[in-house]
């Protein structure tokens, strides 16, 4: 028999494989494959019997049986055990690779590589590779190719984790370098195999290779995709269990690839050699390092650090060589420094673990050495301390870090911190909980640190640490913190990015819808199913309908029935893919990409047309049905009516209903009111339950064609917009729009366009896909209908309001014409923000909200729409980072630069060609771009910061993370001298501030302005921070400005004057953001001039008083907010006439709509006409006055645009939106808008009535929104005075003199804001060319002075004569003449203002000359030959013209004069005609007023009598001079106005008294006294500026030790402070400065030496009194309090600064303070019984004083011993116990201005006394230090001839011990020898004299006031000596005692004198 019909399968299977006849090996092989599948895998006995002939298969000569032999070997190793198979590799593997690998045959290649692989899977990589790599030894190329591949396939297959690439790496060289084609490109496969798993770690190993090879490697590893290689196998060990093996191939891949997303990244460091380099360092250079010069050491450090360049050092002895580097980080050389770090973080990287035995050796030098500030040094440090931590744990170096944290540099404790921080984020096991209580309390207490650097990192090293180990380990410590810094925290916790893993990998969840553990795949789904997800909302995992065939026994719906709905078209549900719901919730955006944008959803129908009418005749009835079909409409109507009426009886579901409606009468019903009818129906069936979107797509056809019925459009889209509440707006416009593509009436198509509109204006644009909807639109505009083509723009419009300016791009394709269109609409809509949506759709709608409850603004709906970027589906990011190659790199560093330029034009045309839209993975572009900022050519370091910017503004809010990486580089170009390389970096800087939160650019300007001393780097920076703190469009930082103080007051002290400035302009809007009381500590901080001008800077940025306390802060009723801007909300268009959203629109007014007329309108809609001012709030105007400074004061000399613009928005907000329309106009026919701005301004306050008949606004509510808004329409009009049109002119004329006439029937004054704002402009326009115009400027002028002091007005008159045209000079002049003869000399200093005058004289011009002239004679008139010497000197040309004009004038006439001036000054008084000082004073101490005792007084001359309004009558002295006096212009009638008379008496006041002028200071000051003591209401009005005034020229008198000067001003302030009228009145601030004033001047005695200066201390302190008498209280204790506070810490400071110089004067001024506090309290419990004090204010203020200094700082000063201890807190703890004794429990209600008052100190003072006084009562005992006790226990023991009070237990120090005056000074002395005495005391005996123990503890619990001695002046003045401070008498007050008689107390005090005496 032959042998192929020889049948072997009955041989045996041992003969068969031993069979000489290679078919019957072949049955034989393919037999044992089948039994090696069969077998027990555990059963190695049974494979072990088969391994010998495993080995020999290998070897069979017969190809076709070889190849069936190779099967059996698969399957051998495959399914036999690992340990059996690996034993058979040895023998196998060779034979294979020599005859298999590289056969002939495919398969046969195939099975002999999968071979390799089994090897490679049983754990026997290593060996498979080794042989691999022997096949290179073959003389065949084509097994040395194979062999490669064979590497490549397993690399690939299982990763470098398996195989040892080690050896493979070092042979690449070899397989490169082969002369075989096939074996080069092998190895090529190889290198970028290997690349996509080691990444850069190879390149080291193709340094061998040719250049062109390693270009073509470097470019195919360029187009790699993104991302690290995963393994498609595992090998066996990790496989597990064989039941996990037998699980699905798709599972184990996936569980494969997230095991090896948790392994760590293959360390190169492994593949490398390690070097010997110790050898190589010899003795020479080991001794050098010692060197004694510097240059030897730097060059030994250098060649230490090329030494050591290997990657990977040889394990060895270098101990010596790190205990020399360490010690030579702090060389005093700083490139030997830098060099010993370098090589210290080399020796770390190279030897890894092998270093943490040296780390003692450099970790404490290096942190030493961070206390450098040189950048390059603290980066060399940070880099060392880095790589040592690298080879340590956490544990080893944590002593170190906190020892550096302790530190006494705040440099070294940032450092330490900050270093701690990195170690945290790179930490690979959590720390133990000793660790972590280090790190917390370490950062607890650098919490509290004074330095911001150290402070931050300490809350950085808590919030990192929160994030590795947790908030369960980390809530004991967060809890000591406060609010303030818990959010610290928590903000660092949110940055932080750490590597440690603190739980296991995530397992996926298996996909199961039931109980069985698997997914159930069924290809129907029930009618359950299908309600469900037609009603889920979108988004959800089942709101999907993929297609699915209708279940068996339905009815299919016909084809017309329409229910296919193109989910392209707008539709959010897209189809989701089998999966979990859980998992399909988490990847929408994979899904998203990947769904094809034509895809169809198909809903199915539960009920066909006829199902559905047979269902609803059964319901119903066939009556009915049969109604419906009639071919009588009644009947039909009746029928529908029948229908409606009867839906919630007949439950029938809607889509029954709405199918029925379709047959019967059907969707072609003619007549408009059935269809009427029908859609009723409809609407209802939109709110019944059960509503599902088959029914949305069954009634579409109806409703969708009476889009363009002029009858039914309204009802009807009402309908549809009742589907999108029940549905959702997106899947309801799918429909429409599918109909509006078809629909053929061009009139349909635009009323679906207006519904589309009003609709996305209600619902929003949430869920909808913009993208297919701007397609959409795109069809609309290119239809023929011009209808069709406006509403498609206005539509667009709409879009662009949400979308932003980007959606041009999408349009841009139109022609031309259309584009202008669409532009010009766009246009409407820029800076608009789109409004919220009024109603709800299903996608947002809660469970349990019906569709008939109202909807708020702000509904979810909106906030969805603002959590999405709608222009992520327009135009998606777009991820660049493969284009960002190593070579781009490379090109912006190369030394040509040509081609960097080249570089960054190609980084600029790859983001503009991603549409400016990209993803935030950039690589190492922006650190390329750093280098780029250093460039030498000016112009690529411009091109590099305009790239900047646009990769911020195309990253979007991402860009933030990179801001502190980039921003220190952008700001050093600012210092550049290239102008336009600096505006460059404002650009760069202000595109990030669009991307970044403000937080983060102001934390890095304060780096940057803290770090950098250019001059112009910080004021432009200065400069643009100015900017942006006071514009009301951007957002203030959250976190504060107090960091900004330092390098701001740092910046106030810079010698460069612009420095300074800009710094003044930025110092601001910090102050006024709550900074204030931190500026003054840091500026108390400073010493010398530099500090008081500062200072004086901060006072005119202090901020208002806080709501309770000063002016409340708030809102207007209009909505306007303090700063004058509104609450921005863009109203929809459709708003009814109160302002409140309409629900639903009608169709028929919708934009683009034909049937809307300017008529229907107001038919429809009628809107109130709005007055032209809507607000009367004040507050507004007050924050824009604050805002006027800086590059927003308004002052120019042409109007700058942004100066406008801002204008414009203080407009909008406070005037009607007609009037700021027509104010800004910049049309054609602006001036015709201009003009009738004006009008509309000028009508209102032209009548009294017209306000009210046109606008229903009375005279008096518009006169005040007149007031409140006068800076904004001043400034209008210096707008309207650069035009050229005379009407507009004139019109302002008429305009501003009503406007003048109201404010001064409003008795309103204008404020220096709003003078400056105005009058420089009016005055300007004086040199106007038409002689009419300037005749009614006088006149405004004259006006002006009735609401503007006349020095005002001068000084701005003054500034005239500056101007370059000579009529505006000569009309100055006239005017200046005209208010010197109306009001005389003291609207001026004539010493500074007549030089000014009389350069004049020589002017050009004639007309000039002339007015100069008789400027000067009218001021001879007035001062007489003192003019001459004020002018100075002049020409003497100049000088005889003035004379000769002189002698020209008439003679003075005395009756004239008299009679043409109203009010005169009295004749002037000599101060020779004064009596002796010192009869003054004791005539004023010795008079009486009142019945009351004058305890000081100065008498003057008698002064002239008086008229009856209290102003001095007229009279001339004998030269025929006047004395200057207060004078008032008159009005248009020449009358003189109570008011302006009551006011001009103010401001002549205030003039004369800050002359500076001696003798007019003297009258005015004797005038004044005059005025208070007759008629002080005079004064009322200017009384805190009369003080102020009064103030400054007392410190002025005693500086210049004018003690004449000293003593009026003194009794002024009495006789101002007796009258409690005025007292009160006096503002907080005007009172605070006068206290600071007289206590000072009480306290230093500087100029009161001599005997006459004596008296005026006694004087001082009753001024005082009376202040405290007379004044408010309330402001009175709050100024003494913070005057105390503020006074202790300089105190305090001064200890510390130990300067004994000035320690004494300001112990006397705290201990003074005291005293005025001391005699407050003691009147307390009147003033509460009264209701004088308002107590819930008083607590406030002293809440602040606790607050400023806590209880325990004054505990610990006490306890140190420093001057006062805690005297100051036992003063304010005895202010609450009176008002705790007071008020009892009542005292609770009074913390209504405290926030949190329970955590206040002051309510547990308050609490525990209020508790303590009710124990007592309760017991029938009183405390002891209870007044009441006191008295009652001194009851009956003093007799009617004992005048003593009783006895004082107060332990509040007393200024004497004696009945005589003792100063301070001497009190301590003798107070100690009073207490050696009371320690001779026998026991038992009382002390005396009333001097309490200094240790008495009573006043810590409150000690009772009425105890303290009284705070009289004696008049005595024997014992005062010139350097003690006013004393205090003590009265005595002995204590009674049951076995002592008052006689031997008295006795024994005596004695106690007399020793004290000696």
């Amino acid at each position: 028999m032959a042998d192929d019909e020889v049948d072997f399968s009955k041989l045996p299977l041992d003969q068969r494989l031993s069979h000489k006849v290679w078919k019957a090996r072949v049955s034989g092989y393919e037999d044992l494959a089948r039994i090696f599948k069969q077998l027990d895998p555990d059963a190695e006995n049974e494979y072990r019997k088969h391994a010998d002939t495993v080995k020999k298969i290998i070897q069979d000569a017969n190809q076709v049986a070889l190849e069936a032999g190779l099967g059996a070997v698969a399957a051998y190793i495959e399914f036999g055990p690992a340990t059996v198979s690996a034993k058979t590799r040895p023998a196998v593997l060779p034979s294979l690779l020599d005859k298999c690998i590289a056969a002939p045959r495919t398969s046969m290649r195939q099975k002999a590589l999968e071979i390799v692989l089994f090897y490679v899977e049983v754990d026997e990589g290593a060996a498979v590779v080794e042989e691999l790599l022997k096949g290179l030894d073959n003389k065949s190329p084509k097994v040395q190719a194979a062999c490669v591949m064979g590497i490549t396939e397993s690399v690939r297959a299982f990763g470098v984790k398996v195989l040892d690439t080690k050896p493979v790496l070092k042979s690449l060289g070899r397989m490169f370098g082969s002369a075989d084609k096939g074996v080069r490109a092998e190895a090529t496969n190889l290198t970028v195999e290997l690349y996509r798993w080691l990444g850069k770690a190879i390149e080291s190993f193709l340094e061998p290779l040719k250049p062109v090879q390693r270009k073509e490697l470097e470019d195919l590893f360029s187009a790699l995709p993104p991302g690290r290689a995963q393994p498609t196998r595992l090998p066996r060990s990790q496989q597990g269990a064989r039941a996990a093996a037998a699980a699905s191939v798709e599972d184990t891949a996936d569980d494969a690839v997230e095991a090896e997303r948790e392994e760590e990244e293959v360390d190169p460091m492994s593949l490398m050699d390690p070097v010997n380099v110790l050898d190589k360092i010899d003795d020479a250079t080991m001794e050098a390092l010692n060197s004694q010069k510097w240059k030897e050491r730097k060059e030994a450090v250098e060649k230490i650090l090329e030494i050591l360049k290997p990657p990977k050092l040889q394990e060895g002895r270098y101990g010596e060589l790190v205990g020399i580097l360490g010690k030579k980080i702090g060389d005093a050389n700083l490139f030997v420094a830098i060099g010993a770090a370098n090589c210290i973080q080399r020796l770390a990287e190279g030897l890894r673990g092998s270093f943490a035995s040296y780390k003692s050796l450099v970790v404490s030098h290096l942190i030493d050495r961070t206390k450098e500030k040189k950048q390059n040094l603290l980066d060399a440090l940070r880099g060392a301390l880095d790589a040592v931590y690298a080879t340590v744990t956490l544990s080893a170096v944590l002593e170190d870090i906190v020892a550096g944290a302790g530190n006494k540099n705040p440099q070294v404790k940032a450092e330490s911190l900050r270093w701690l921080v990195r170690c945290l984020k790179t930490m690979k096991k959590a720390p133990e909980k000793a660790e972590i209580k280090m790190m917390c309390e370490m950062s607890i207490k650098g919490a509290d640190d004074a330095v911001i650097e150290v402070r931050d990192g300490s809350f950085e090293v808590m919030g990192t640490l929160l994030r590795v180990v947790g908030e369960r380990l980390m809530g004991v410590y967060l809890e000591k913190l406060d609010d303030i810094k818990k959010a610290k925290v928590m903000e660092f916790f949110e940055k932080a990015e750490v590597k440690l893993k603190t739980g296991g990998p995530v397992k996926k969840a298996p996909a199961t819808t039931g109980g069985s553990g698997t997914l159930k795949k069924t290809p129907y789904g029930s009618n359950e199913d299908i309600k469900n997800k037609e009603n889920a909302p979108p988004g959800s995992s089942t709101s999907s309908l993929g297609p699915r065939a209708v279940k068996p026994g339905t009815v299919r719906p016909p084809q017309g029935s329409q229910l296919t709905a193109r989910a392209s078209l707008f539709d959010s549900n897209q189809k989701v893919p089998k999966t979990s719901s859980a998992a399909a919730a988490t990847a929408p955006a994979k899904g998203k990409a990947k769904e094809s944008p034509k895809e169809e959803e198909t809903l199915t129908a539960k009920w066909s047309e006829e199902a559905a009418e047979a269902a609803f005749t059964e319901a119903c009835g066939e009556e009915l049905v049969g109604q419906l079909a009639d071919g009588q409409w009644k009947n039909r109507l009746a029928a529908l009516e029948t229908v409606l009426q009867n839906l919630s009886s007949k439950p029938l579901e809607p889509e029954v209903i709405v199918r029925t409606l379709s047959r019967k009468p059907g969707f072609k019903e003619s007549n408009f009111q059935c269809v009427a009818k029908m859609v009723n129906i409809m609407q209802a069936l939109a709110k019944a339950p059960g509503f599902t979107r088959a029914t949305v797509v069954a009634a579409m056809p109806f409703l969708a064609d009476k889009f363009g019925d002029m009858k039914n459009k309204k009802t009807a889209g009402d309908c549809l917009s009742d589907f999108c509440e029940s549905t959702s707006f997106q899947f309801v416009l799918a429909q429409v729009c599918e109909f509006l593509k078809t629909a053929k009436s061009p009139k349909a198509l635009q009323d679906g366009l207006s519904w589309i509109q009003a609709n996305m204006l209600d619902f929003g644009i949430a869920g909808l896909k913009t993208k297919d909807l701007v397609e959409f639109i795109k069809i609309a505009l290119g239809n023929t209908t011009q209808a069709v083509r406006t509403g498609a723009v206005s539509l667009l419009g709409t879009l662009r309001m949400y979308v932003g300016p980007d959606l041009r791009s999408l349009v841009q394709d139109v022609n031309p014409a259309l584009l202008g269109s669409i532009d010009a609409e766009f246009a409407k809509y820029e800076g608009r923000t789109p409004p919220q949506a009024t109603r709800m759709q299903g996608v947002n709608k809660p469970e349990g909200v019906s569709d008939e409850s109202s909807t708020p603004l702000g509904s979810s709906s909106s906030k969805i729409a603002e959590s999405v970027d709608p222009l992520e589906d327009l135009i998606p990011r777009v991820d660049i980072s493969s284009q960002i190659s190593d070579k781009l790199l490379a090109d912006l560093g190369d030394g040509n630069w040509k081609t960097r330029k080249e570089g960054l034009d190609e980084v600029t045309k790859i983001i503009e060609s991603a549409n400016k839209r990209i993803k935030p993975n950039i690589g190492e572009l922006l650190t390329s771009l750093k280098g780029r900022m250093n460039d030498n050519n000016k112009n690529l370091v411009a091109q590099s910061l305009d790239i900047v910017g646009l990769i911020a503004q195309a990253m979007g809010k991402p860009f933030e993370r990179n801001v502190r990486l980039i921003f220190s580089n952008v700001a050093s170009c600012l210092g550049d001298n290239k102008q336009n390389v600096r505006q460059s970096a404002l650009a760069a800087i202000d595109r990030m501030l669009e991307t970044s939160s403000m937080d983060t650019l102001v934390s890095c300007c304060e780096e940057v302005l803290r770090e950098s001393k250019q001059p112009i780097l910080r004021k432009e920076l200065l400069g643009w921070l100015s900017q942006k703190l006071t514009d009301e469009n951007v957002a203030k930082p959250s976190g504060g400005l107090a960091g900004l103080l330092s390098p701001i007051i740092q910046a106030l002290q810079d010698a460069n004057a612009d420095v300074r400035k800009a710094a003044q302009v930025c110092l601001g809007p910090i102050v006024s953001s709550g900074c204030y009381d931190e500026a003054r500590e840091k500026v108390s901080e400073l010493k010398g001039p530099a500090a008081q001008g500062i200072l004086t800077l901060l006072e005119n940025f202090k901020p208002a008083a806080k709501p309770g306390i000063g002016r409340s802060v708030g809102v207007s009723k209009t909505g306007a907010a303090p700063g004058g801007q509104p609450q921005a909300n863009v109203a929809p268009p459709f708003a009814s006439k109160a302002g409140t959203l309409k629900k639903k629109p009608s169709m028929a007014s919708l934009p683009g709509s034909a049937s809307t007329s300017s008529s229907n309108l107001r038919k429809d809609e009628p809107l109130e006409k709005p007055p032209p001012i809507l607000t009367s709030d004040a507050r507004a105007k007050e924050a824009r006055a604050d805002k006027d400074r800086g590059l927003f004061k308004w002052m120019f000399d042409v109007p700058r645009k942004e100066l406008i613009e801002l204008l414009n928005s203080q407009m909008e907000a406070n005037f009607s939106a007609e009037v700021t329309a027509f104010c800004f106009s910049e049309d054609h026919n602006k001036d015709r808008d201009h003009l009738k701005a004006v009008s509309i301004l000028d009508d209102c306050i032209a009548s009294p009535s017209y306000s009210f008949d046109e606008y229903g606004v009375s005279w008096d509510d518009i006169r005040k929104r007149y007031v409140a808004n006068t800076d904004i329409m001043l400034k209008y009009v210096t707008l309207r005075f650069f035009d050229t049109n005379t009407i507009i002119l004139l019109k302002l004329l008429d305009f501003l003199e009503h406007l003048f006439d109201v404010l001064d029937g409003m008795s309103y004054n204008l404020t220096e804001y709003e003078a400056a704002s105005f009058v420089p402009f009016l005055v300007n326009k004086l040199g106007d060319p038409k002689e009419a115009i300037r005749a009614r400027l006088r006149g405004i002028l004259k006006q002006l002075c009735r609401v503007c002091p006349a020095s005002k007005l001068f000084n701005y008159l003054l500034d005239g004569l500056k101007s370059k045209n000579s009529r505006t000079r000569i009309e100055s002049l006239e005017e200046i003449g005209s208010l010197l003869q109306r009001n005389g000399m003291g609207v001026c200093i004539p010493s500074k203002v007549l030089p000014i005058i009389g350069a004049q004289i020589s002017d050009r011009d004639s007309q000039v000359r002339s007015a100069a002239i008789n400027v000067i004679c009218q001021a001879y008139q007035l001062d007489g030959d003192k003019v001459f010497k004020s002018i100075g000197k002049i020409s003497d040309k100049d000088k005889s013209l003035v004379e000769e004009r002189l002698r020209r004038l008439p003679a003075p006439q005395p009756s004239a004069s008299s009679t043409s001036r109203p009010i005169t000054a009295p004749p002037k008084t000599t101060t020779s005609e004064h009596p002796d000082t010192g009869a003054i004073l004791e005539h004023s101490l010795r008079s009486t007023q009142s019945g009351e005792v004058r305890h000081f007084a100065l008498d003057f001359d008698p002064v002239p009598t008086t008229s009856t309004n209290g102003v001095a009558r007229p009279t001339m002295d004998g030269v025929g001079g006047r004395s200057e006096s207060p004078r008032a212009p008159t009005n248009r009638n020449g009358d003189l106005g109570a008011n302006d008379t009551l006011r001009f008496q103010g401001d002549w006041y205030i003039a004369q008294i800050g002359s500076g002028v001696p003798d007019k200071s003297l009258n005015a000051l004797k005038k004044l006294e005059e005025i208070v003591q007759t008629s002080p209401e005079v004064i009322l009005p200017s009384i805190s500026q009369i003080v102020n005034a009064i103030t400054l020229q007392m410190r002025l008198a005693f500086n210049d030790q004018d003690t004449k000067l000293c003593r009026y001003v003194i009794s002024s302030l009495l006789h101002m402070t007796q009258r409690p009228e005025l007292a009160r009145a006096v503002a907080m601030d005007s009172l605070e400065a006068l206290f600071r004033e007289v206590l000072s001047r009480i306290v230093e005695q500087t100029a009161l030496h001599s005997e006459q200066g004596k008296p005026l201390v006694k004087a001082l302190n009753m001024v005082m009194v009376r202040i405290l008498d007379n004044g408010d209280i309330n402001e009175s204790f709050r100024v003494l309090l913070s005057y105390l506070d503020s006074s202790s810490q300089v105190l305090f400071a001064l200890v510390q600064a130990r300067d004994e110089s000035r320690i004494p004067s300001q112990h006397k001024l705290v201990e003074l303070i005291m005293k005025c506090l001391w005699k407050l309290t003691k009147q307390l419990r009147a003033m509460v019984e009264s209701n004088s004090i308002q107590v819930n204010k008083l607590l406030y203020d002293i809440n602040t004083f606790f607050i400023s200094t806590p209880p325990s700082e004054w505990k610990n000063r006490a306890n140190n011993k420093f001057p006062h201890g805690d005297m100051p807190l036992r003063t304010v703890k005895t202010i609450l116990s009176e008002l705790a004794r007071a008020l009892g429990e009542s005292i609770h209600q009074q913390f209504d201005l405290i926030e949190e008052p329970s955590r206040s100190y002051v309510y547990s003072y308050v609490t525990h006394m209020v508790s303590r006084n009710a124990q007592h009562s309760k017991s029938g005992a009183l405390p002891n230090d209870s007044p009441d006790a006191s008295a009652r226990n001194h009851a009956g023991r003093r007799t009617s001839g004992d005048s003593s009070p009783p006895m004082s237990h107060n332990p509040l120090p007393k200024a004497s011990v004696s009945s005589g005056d003792v100063g301070v000074d001497a009190y301590k002395e003798k107070l100690s020898k009073f207490k050696r005495i009371m320690d001779d005391t026998p026991s038992g005996t009382p002390p005396t004299n009333g001097i309490p123990a200094v240790e008495d503890k009573s006043l810590r619990h409150g000690a009772s006031i009425e105890t303290l001695p009284p705070l009289e002046v004696s008049v005595n003045t024997s014992a005062l000596a010139p350097a003690e401070i006013p004393a205090v008498r003590l009265v005595e007050q002995p204590i009674p005692s049951s076995n002592t008689s008052l006689a031997d107390l008295r006795a024994r005090l005596q004695r106690v004198k007399s020793q004290i005496s000696q």
